[in-house]
This record gives C-alpha cells, structure tokens and sequence, in this order.
C-alpha cells in the first residue's frame, strides 16, 4: 500500500513540473495570474491630409448626430497615480528613501513619479507660484528665511500653473496664447489670418537653477491647446494637452491648417503646425478634438521637444515609470431604433463609458500600446491603478430612471497588458456612487456614498476574480484615502448627519479617520476628529498635494477653512442643516499613531485678527530638517515642528 501511495506522489509531482514548464511558470506560481504577453501594438492610422480629416470628422459627426452623444469632458484636468508594489509603500507618501532625507516632498501617487505643484523645495531654497510670478525663498536655516530672487514672465499673458524642482533645473508650466498670426492660403497666395478665439497654449519654461539666486532661463516650449496634466520621470517631462478642432469651419471649406502649433526653442525657435502625415486617429472614436502628448529630456538640452498628436481626447491621467496612461469618457447609444416619421433616429438612452489609451514611457519617448474601454466614468487619477503588469480601475455607471431614481452602480475592472478585460467585480453599492478610490498591492479601497459610508476592501490577488472581503457603513464619507501602512488607510472627508425625510444625508464638518484593515472581512473605524461645522473645507479633499505626512515623523498637517455655528438653535424637521460662518483659517497639525490616534499639536494662520484676506488663505505645509513652513499667495511662514513655536515670516 506504501509502495503505491510512493509511486502515486511521484506521478503527481511530475505531471505538476510539466504543467510549470509547459506554461512557463514556476513553482509557487498562481496559473490564475499569469500575465499575457503583450501584443505587438498595430501602429496607428494616420490622418495623413487636410481630405482624410474632413473624411474622419464627417464620420465622427454623423454618429453623434443619430446617437445625440454628447461630447466628453475634455476640458477636466486634474489629474491625473498609484503605487505599484507594497514593498516602497510604507516608506512614505512623500517620496522618502530608505535613509530618511530631511525635507518632505510633493504627495505623489506613485513612488517615482512626480507631479507638479505650486510650491517645491530642494531642502535649502523654497520656490513658489505668486502673483503670475515664480518667487524663491532662501528657507534654510529658517532663522535666514528671505526672498532671494523672483522671476517674472514677459508675456503678460503667461500665468504661471505648477513647476518641478530638481538639482538642475526649475520647470516652471502655465498657460498663454499663440503669439503670431497663423498661416493661411488664400487663392493660391500666401497670406496670414488672425487666429481664432482658441488659441491657448501650455507654455513650458525651463531654468537653470545652479545658482538659485540668479536662475537663468535655458528653454522655452509652447504646444497649442488646454493643459490637462503632466509627470515627470527622473529627466524626462511629459505634459499633455487638449486642443479644440473647429469641425464647422473645417467641413465649410475653410482652409486656414486646424493642425497644433508648437515651438521650441531648442529647435528653430518659430511656430510650426504638426503635419497632418503625423497625426494618428483612434479607429471608433468619437471624439473630433486633439490630444497632444509633448515630452523632452531635460538633459539633452538640444533634442526638440516631440509633440505626439491624435484626434482624441483626455480627462484624466495615470503614470507608472514605464507606462501613462490617460482616459476619456464616452457614449454610446442602446439600440437605435428609426422613427417612421420624419426619417429620424429616436435619442435612446446612453451608455456612459471610459475609453483608455496606454503608452509606453522612456526617457521621453512616447509610444502608443493599446486601446481599451470599460463601462462607467472615473472620479480622478485615484480610480486607476497599475500593478505587476495589470491595469486596474474604477467606476462609476450613473444611470437615472424615468422617475428620477438613482439607479447607479459601481464597477471594477482588471485589465491585461493590452488593456482586455480580464477580471471584473460589478454592480457594487446600487444607487450609489464613488467618493475616493485607493489602490495599494493586492487590494484596493472604494468609499461610495448616499446616506453612509460604505467603505470597501476588494481583494485583487487573483486578477480574474476581483472580490469584496468585507465592508464597513459608518455615517459620513472620504474624498481622498491616504495609506499609513499596511493595514490601516487615513481618510479624509465629510461628516454626515442622515436626513429625517428623503433618502439621503447631510453633510456636516472634515472629517479625518483611521481605517483598521487587519481583519480584511472586518474593517474598522479606529479613530476619528471632525473639524468645525457644515462648510467647513480643506483643498486636501480636491487635491491630494495639500496634505503633508510622514509617518516615522508621527506628523500629519493639512490647510482647513473653519466654519462653526456661532448660535445654536434647533430647525424645523423638513429645514437643512445651518452652515457656518467663518471662523478660522490655516493648517491644522496633528501628532498621529496607532496608539492615540489623531493628537493636534497646534494650528498656523496667516492672518491678521478678524481678516480673511484672502490672498493670505494657507494652501500648502512643507518641512525642512525641524522647520515647518506654511505657504499663501503672499507670505512664507517657518515655525519649529516641535512646539509650533514661529521662527520667522515673511511677506511678499
């Protein structure tokens, strides 16, 4: 019987090492995970002339036209990032490597990945956007905080959006307009034409910042169109844009090129429109406008930037190191029917989805992979997420009934490397929606909202078979959910009270609480504070970069505009909920741990007594070394981050 059950035990480990072989995978191994080789992507059309656009566009046209599509959201920008492993999460939310570096740095989604903001420090010298105008600030030591240098643009209609900072260079993005006339043929003869009312530009200047005190502007970039967003990978910058297409004046005939322009002046330093022989089209899409993916290396100073344009469009961003990804919502139609009448197309109810284009990143190179749509619309760059080859993402199905009822639903989705869908977990909350998305490893996080929070842990192990562990329904509800390690998430929102008529909630003061994960089935609210009463707000809560945290530090800070009831009184049962007036504004600094939870340790205004000057509103928390700096539009303040004890501020 030994002899058999022995044989019977080699048999079975010997058809499992072929199995392993034959998929090429070894031991250990999940068969459920195996990523599927990516396909070697078909390049894309071209348009190629100014007959094949009207030829494309009169096809885009005429489906929105039978399908009453609407067009998307193209003007969205936000951006547009997440972890990819958990092994660099817990290190910090701010960029922090293994050796503990001294200043804190822009919250980012992905480690790696940096993305703009209106304030950045090198850990010696602060540089901020103020005033149309780029200011730098000796900051360290604190007790020396002064203003050393400001830039100020020539073109008085350059205002300046966000910069990067690194140890070579200041990146300083904003927005203008076309500076010349554009070119045009009339009757044979070459004449110039006004341009048209859109013609906005990103304008990207970048400066030699070795002497910070004396920054020496090296390179100017101008792309035609609305900026969406941008990243940058060690040297390498990428910025995207959208640009409206005329459809109407093209299809009449109008021969002045509706092609972007772009100069650099590492090239010849003069306008030029992108040819029609290198702007590539989606086969399918809907969309008539331009999207325009720009990218240089800033350490090749004389390579011309490369403006890749597609009739396309974007509304938010995802970028990995190796990968960018951007999305655009679109409709379809259910069914057309034709009426007898009229020879019309009945407008049948839409289909609300997300179209996704994945490109390959390297060393600002820009290369289209693959084309993939989901159903539903995302939230922000937090919907989407990028792991061990897999892209995964989050949305929302907003459906409404005759009735006016909220049929919605939620969705996520899992994606291979040529964006099919591979895994999907659907119809998640009915009649709700998402609020905040995190995802970090194999799981992900989803808050949906309507009357309570139902905060989500989706278990994402098995890419083919996303599945909900367990859930929570606390009263209130998170727009942006901040990891602290591996078992515990900060979010940060509303607090609500539940309506005494109707199917809703009211929603009250911020809310901050401490998710306890550890029993994945299980989640818990371990710790909470709300701050103020209803109205009260923080730019935290729409952009993720205002919040400053580094947990070996223990500290948490974050700018809140404080509303608070001055006289109680109660309200009849059908009246909402009073908002406040105001009350206080500036950055909240709290000690946090497992053990206490959230402990403030002090608050930092700007302003004067009984002001609420707005350009000294508090926007960003940063520290250096054991300084923490406060920053508005018009003053830099340095306080200790040990007792909040001011050091020194300055005005601008």
């Amino acid at each position: 019987m030994e002899k058999k059950e022995s044989i019977y035990r080699l048999f079975t480990a010997l058809a499992l090492l072929f199995a392993f072989a034959i998929l090429n995978l070894s031991p250990g191994a999940s068969l459920e995970t195996k990523i599927a080789p990516l396909n070697k992507p078909k390049e894309l059309p071209k348009v190629g002339s100014l007959k094949r656009l009207k030829k494309i566009l009169s096809k885009i046209s005429k489906q929105r036209w039978q399908g009453r599509l609407p067009y998307s959201r193209r003007y969205l920008a936000n951006d547009v990032y997440t972890y990819q492993t958990a092994s660099p999460l817990f290190k910090s939310e701010s960029n922090i490597g293994a050796e503990r570096p001294d200043f804190s740095k822009t919250n980012v989604q992905v480690s790696g990945v940096d993305e703009a903001d209106t304030i950045k420090t090198d850990g010696k010298y602060i540089y901020q956007i103020g005033d149309r105008r780029v200011i730098i600030v000796k900051a360290h030591p604190a007790t020396d905080l002064k203003v050393v240098h400001q830039i100020k643009f020539d073109d008085e209609y350059f205002e300046p959006m966000e910069l990067y900072v690194d140890k070579k260079f200041l990146v300083v993005i904003g927005s203008s307009y076309i500076k010349v006339e554009k070119q045009s043929y009339n009757n044979g003869k070459f004449t110039y034409l006004k341009r048209y009312p859109d013609a906005s530009q990103v304008e990207v200047v970048i400066f030699d910042i070795s002497n910070p005190k004396a920054p020496r502007k090296i390179r100017q970039l101008e792309v035609e169109g609305t900026y969406i967003s941008s990243r940058k990978i060690n040297s390498s910058l990428y910025f995207i844009a959208n640009k409206y297409n005329n459809v109407y004046r093209i299809m009449k005939g109008d021969q002045n090129p509706q092609t972007p322009l772009y100069r650099d002046t590492a090239g010849n330093g003069k306008y030029q429109n992108v040819s029609y022989a290198d702007i590539s089209y989606f086969p399918g899409s809907q969309e008539p406008n331009y999207l325009i993916i720009s990218s240089i290396n800033l350490d090749q100073p004389d390579k011309e930037v490369k403006v890749n344009t597609y009739l396309g469009a974007g509304e938010n961003v995802y970028a990995s190191t190796e990968n960018l990804y951007i999305v655009a919502t679109n409709y379809r139609v259910q069914q057309p029917t034709k009426l007898k009448r009229e020879g019309l197309i009945r407008p049948l109810p839409t289909v609300e989805g997300t179209t996704i284009y994945k490109f390959a990143l390297n060393n600002g190179e820009v290369i289209y992979q693959a084309k993939g749509r989901v159903q539903g619309g995302v939230l922000n760059q937090f919907s989407m997420d990028e792991n061990n080859g897999y892209f995964r993402i989050a949305t929302t199905e907003k459906r409404f009934s005759s009735s006016g009822a909220n049929n919605s639903k939620n969705n996520i989705y899992v994606l291979n490397q040529n964006l099919e869908i591979i895994g999907k977990q659907e119809d998640i909350a009915p009649g709700e929606q998402i609020y905040s998305v995190r995802f970090i490893g194999d799981r992900g996080y989803l808050v949906t909202f309507k009357k309570v929070d139902p905060f989500f842990v989706i278990d994402l192990k098995n890419p083919a078979a996303p599945k909900i562990l367990g859930y929570l329904k606390i009263p209130g509800y998170s727009d942006y959910l901040h990891p602290y390690d591996a078992n515990h998430i900060i979010g940060f929102g509303k607090d609500t009270v539940e309506a005494k008529t109707g199917d809703f909630a009211w929603y009250q003061g911020m809310k901050v609480a401490i998710f306890d994960v550890s029993d994945v089935t299980h989640p818990v609210e371990e710790f909470k504070t709300v701050i103020g009463d209803r109205g009260t707000n923080s730019p935290l809560l729409q952009d993720h970069k205002a919040l400053l945290f580094n947990r070996e530090k223990g500290l948490l800070a974050f700018p809140v505009n404080v509303m608070k009831i001055k006289k109680k009184f109660n309200l009849p049962q059908e009246s909402w909920p009073r908002y406040g007036s105001f009350e206080w504004q500036g950055v909240y600094v709290y000690n946090v741990n497992l053990k206490d939870g959230f402990k403030l340790r002090g608050k930092i205004t700007h302003l004067n007594q009984g002001s609420q000057e707005i350009s000294r509103f508090v926007n960003r928390a940063l520290y250096i070394n054991d300084t923490l700096y406060t920053s508005s539009m018009s003053m830099i303040k340095a306080n200790k981050l040990s007792n909040l004890k001011e050091i020194k501020a300055i005005s601008f």
